[in-house]
């Protein structure tokens, strides 16, 4: 037992729902093989998260002998059926304390510092139960945190309920003053604030002073002056990333191939890349008038899209574009963001999409949907200036056609072109040997591996 309370032990808390499970398992993974072999670093998630991460996890597991996988306890809120998103989020929510107190209560050695996704807000609790730090992992980017931080000031500025001046921008908050009040996140000041969900947002940007530490999937130039107003007023920042997504040994290795060898034969920057994620689907409508845009385009695309939504393409589609474009049900995006032959990005704006996008120097076509995505299309459009919007925010045949003219037929997309690549070197550089986000890295492993 002596041996074993001065070992450290971090505990690392998913939130096993879109894609925040992925960069917390990359983040583990950096911290395991960054740190000495003596501590011990165990990732915990629902069953049904690590079964979807079992390829990754593998991986991991290969690279780093200190980091560790584990279920969180059978719970029946875990895999509720036939019930929607939110509601599901909603009852793990309910579920997941008592579920991590004793996966932590009976952790050998004890656990020492608890490291959670920025949404498990009982994490500060259970860390403090068992004497241990508590740091929260922002899966976003810095403005997105400083809405929820900043929520209890936003809404004294505004009156909730008034839809009719969403359309003005923030006031009163510097790192914000460009974002407009309606593209703030669903729980902010839209919404029934007093459902569980935004009152967990709510609770979320309270408490974010009281961590040991922040960590943030970004880098120092990326966004420095709302970087700047965060470590005024929280707990010390810590930019790690951009983290690099763990790539999946099993993951559709034909369709990995059958991708990035079509793009192997187009020319050098010319191809438009399609893809809006994996957490929601596009309407019938929006689908086709996709399509008619990226035919009229006359320019190459990969679209990645889901199988079952392929029959909602118009007829005669696949024949009429020929070899120009390609569609798929699968394609590994950062290889694809990557190439060469990429050339502009249509996404949702995910920032786990964001982040690829930069990394590989492509500038975007914005369409975001719900959440954090319209501060981060916001964000890429008029703080950055390496994208646009569809005209409109509605995907039609002549925004679509309109945005792919902008980005890759005209001046306008070479300046764009040109901002994006600036920011890719300032990514490269940040995580070099010598870089910002490495010695970022290296000082969070001395602070969370300290006993």
């Amino acid at each position: 037992m002596a041996e074993a309370a001065t070992r450290a032990h971090v505990a690392l808390l998913a939130f096993p729902f879109g894609t925040h499970a992925a960069p917390l398992l990359a983040l583990a993974l950096n911290l395991a093989t960054t740190s000495p072999s003596t501590s011990l670093f165990t990732f915990f998630s629902t069953p049904q998260s690590l079964s979807k991460l079992s390829s990754s996890i593998t991986i991991c597991s290969s690279k780093a002998t200190n980091l560790r996988f584990l279920p969180l306890p059978e719970n029946e809120n875990y895999s509720p059926e036939n019930l929607t998103p939110m509601a599901a989020i909603e009852a793990f929510l309910r579920g997941a304390p008592s579920a991590v107190r004793e996966a932590l209560g009976q952790s050998e050695p004890p656990v020492s510092c608890v490291i959670g996704d920025s949404f498990l807000v009982f994490a500060e609790e259970v860390a403090r139960e068992i004497g241990a730090k508590w740091v929260s992992f922002w899966t976003a980017g810095p403005c997105s945190l400083a809405a929820h931080f900043y929520t209890k000031k936003i809404r004294e500025e505004v009156k909730l309920g008034d839809n009719g001046i969403k359309d003005e921008n923030v006031a009163g908050i510097p790192a914000l003053s460009f974002i407009k009040l309606k593209e703030l996140p669903e729980g902010v000041i839209r919404g029934d604030l007093s459902s569980p969900f935004p009152l967990m947002l709510l609770k979320m940007g309270e408490q974010l002073p009281q961590a040991t530490a922040v960590i943030l999937n970004c880098f120092e130039d990326l966004d420095p002056s709302t970087l700047s107003d965060l470590r005024a007023n929280m707990a010390p920042c810590f930019t790690i990333g951009p983290l690099p997504p763990i790539p999946s040994p099993n993951a559709n290795p034909g369709a990995r191939d059958e991708c990035l060898a079509w793009l192997d034969d187009q020319s050098k920057a010319s191809v438009l890349y399609v893809s809006f994620g994996t957490v929601k689907a596009l309407e019938a409508p929006e689908v086709v008038a996709l399509a008619e845009g990226l035919e009229n385009s006359a320019r190459p695309f990969l679209w990645s899209m889901r199988l079952e939504q392929h029959e909602l393409l118009p007829d005669g589609f696949d024949a009429r574009v020929g070899q120009r474009g390609r569609v798929v049900a699968w394609a590994p995006q950062a290889q694809v963001l990557g190439h060469d032959a990429v050339g502009a990005f249509l996404t949702h704006c995910g920032w786990n999409s964001v982040l690829e996008s930069i990394i590989g120097g492509v500038p975007m076509i914005c369409h975001p949907f719900f959440g954090d995505q319209r501060i981060n299309a916001r964000t890429v459009t008029d703080l950055w200036r390496i994208g646009v919007t569809i005209e409109g925010g509605v995907l039609t045949r002549e925004g679509v056609e309109g945005a792919v003219h902008r980005l890759m037929a005209i001046e306008e997309g070479q300046v764009l072109r040109g901002n994006v690549r600036t920011l890719m070197d300032l990514a490269t550089q940040a995580t070099s040997n010598e870089g910002s986000s490495t010695a970022n890295l290296k000082a969070l492993v001395e602070l969370v591996v300290s006993l």
